[in-house]
């Protein structure tokens, strides 16, 4: 399932008055890294709030479209890079998530972690953010999602009551309410064309007769 979702996937902390210090991996592939800065700023965030993450990917290389958990796709430029995280089934927990500053991560698998449960807007909240692909399903993850004026193609919340959206409902996938309303939409057409055709074939019929 989550070799599934990977494949769907490829389609910094700022406080007021106090300035964002260097993470360990940016110390450490601040030249050499295969993605733009913002990546490692958002990755080292990510290793602070999860210590299951920072396990998985401290000490390695500055390739890091080679760690676990990390998508990459596009050109040998940084510039031309986008990256997805597949954070699925990770036991991810907590109230608090990295605010995300990147115009390069364009794909978020945060699905099957139920202990995970802090505000959407965290993701859309700076102009940057650059998301297409989000999947909070089965977790715990919050607040109103309004659609409009984001980038989002596909979103998956299955298994999630506490996510309201609104203004989703024109998106390439879309489960939850969004896509409940559009297939009703899609039934309602097909039922209109089909009594169109049965009228038509009706006054056909005795136009013959």
């Amino acid at each position: 399932m989550y070799a599934v979702q990977s494949l769907l996937l490829l389609c910094a902390l700022l406080l007021a008055g106090i300035v964002r210090g260097d993470g360990p991996l940016e110390k450490q592939c601040k030249e050499t890294a295969s993605v733009e800065k913002d990546v490692l700023e958002f990755m080292d965030d990510l290793m602070e709030q999860f210590s299951s993450l920072k396990s998985k990917w401290n000490g390695r290389d500055c390739d890091v479209c080679q760690y676990p958990s990390v998508i990459c796709a596009g050109g040998p430029k940084k510039k031309d890079m986008k990256v997805a995280f597949q954070l699925a089934g990770q036991k991810l927990s907590g109230r608090q998530f990295p605010t995300l500053e990147s115009s390069t991560i364009v794909g978020l698998d945060l699905s099957h972690n139920k202990d995970l449960s802090f505000p959407v807007s965290k993701l859309f909240e700076e102009k940057k953010a650059s998301l297409e692909y989000l999947d909070v399903s089965h977790t715990g993850v919050t607040g109103l999602l309004n659609c409009w004026g984001t980038r989002l193609t596909v979103l998956k919340r299955k298994g999630n009551d506490k996510l309201k959206t609104v203004g989703c409902g024109g998106l390439v996938y879309a489960d939850g309410t969004a896509a409940t309303a559009r297939t009703v939409l899609s039934f309602v057409c097909l039922l209109v064309s089909l009594v169109g055709l049965f009228s038509l074939f009706r006054y056909v019929v005795q136009w013959r007769m």
